[in-house]
């Protein structure tokens, strides 16, 4: 099969080829071999990529997670009853390949149904950014019904699922994104959108006490900015998926991924693709490009193989008019 294979650590251009690999089996009661139908690309695996990530993997790897496929085989393990053979799935491919390949080997918490109200491009670019904000909106920073909530990149692939998230599942009272593209934003349920370019966030929510922070786009120096504004809470929740001292990352072997599904199929969450996805296959450096100048408006996601049942749907096949709940 072919797959994009880091061959060391460096600059995607100099250590990204192309190779034939074997395709992956079964080895083990809980795993499925999915055939990778759309795969997308998050701003991790460049990371990864390049090392800055120490030990989040060992060259040569097959690059990125995030899929959507059909399953070819699966073990008999009690924990993949609700998948079967021909079955669209989507997930994580973490722990055993990545998805930038035509067959991927998943275990039992990095694969479930692909819900039936999205095209597979859609679903392939759900996983990563959406089991983050689910674990740490929940989880970590567990926002509680009523509270306010600030997002850092309301525009980001990782900020367009929080709010979507922090305004639908968990009911936050206000929240409030920084973006340049408010309408964008206004329709996956921010209350209010700081346009960064006209005006500084830190400044426009001095002492604006908010509950929860959570940081999708600057790091360091949004913390700083946090604290020197008073923007949160003194005993308020902060986190950031991007550096500094509240750096978090999420853990994609964790068991969210049957909730994500089920807010997309409540109609709750939904992403936006990059006008130019899905990408052919041997293109991928353009995405890697893209993503690293910070010019992605949306998802990047690639076509890796056609799918021979007919069933999974691009997106040029769905109704790109159709609004989220």
């Amino acid at each position: 099969m072919k797959a994009v294979v880091c061959t060391k650590f460096g600059e995607p251009k100099e250590v990204l080829q192309i190779q034939n690999l074997p395709i992956p089996e079964v080895q083990k009661p809980n795993q499925a071999v999915v055939k990778v139908l759309y795969a997308s690309l998050n701003p991790v695996d460049w990371k990864i990529a390049k090392g800055y990530i120490p030990k989040a993997k060992q060259t040569p790897y097959t690059i990125c997670a995030d899929y959507a496929g059909r399953v070819v085989a699966k073990g008999n393990d009690d924990k993949l009853k609700d998948i079967a053979v021909g079955d669209l799935v989507y997930g994580q491919a973490w722990s055993t390949g990545g998805s930038f390949a035509e067959y991927v080997l998943v275990s039992d918490v990095e694969v479930d149904k692909m819900p039936a109200n999205v095209s597979a491009s859609e679903a392939a670019a759900i996983p990563l950014v959406s089991n983050t904000s689910y674990q740490l909106l929940q989880d970590k920073l567990k926002v509680k019904k009523g509270e306010k909530v600030l997002i850092l990149g309301g525009s980001t692939a990782t900020g367009m699922a929080a709010t979507q998230i922090a305004k639908r599942l968990l009911e936050a009272g206000e929240v409030v994104v920084t973006s340049s593209q408010e309408e964008l934003c206004k329709s996956l349920g921010a209350d209010r959108v700081i346009n960064y370019r006209n005006e500084k966030w830190e400044e426009v929510l001095k002492n604006a006490d908010f509950d929860v922070v959570f940081d999708t786009a600057q790091g360091q120096s949004a913390y700083d900015a946090v604290q020197a504004s008073n923007v949160l809470k003194k005993d308020g929740r902060y986190a950031s998926i991007v550096g500094g001292p509240e750096f978090v990352m999420q853990n994609p072997l964790g068991p969210n991924l049957k909730d994500v599904s089920k807010l997309v199929s409540d109609g709750k969450l939904k992403l936006k693709l990059d006008q130019e996805s899905p990408f052919k296959f041997e293109d991928f450096l353009k995405m890697f490009e893209k993503s690293m100048a910070g010019k992605a408006r949306g998802k990047l996601v690639m076509q890796v193989s056609e799918d021979e049942q007919g069933g999974a749907k691009g997106t040029k096949d769905v109704d790109d008019e159709k609004d989220v709940k």
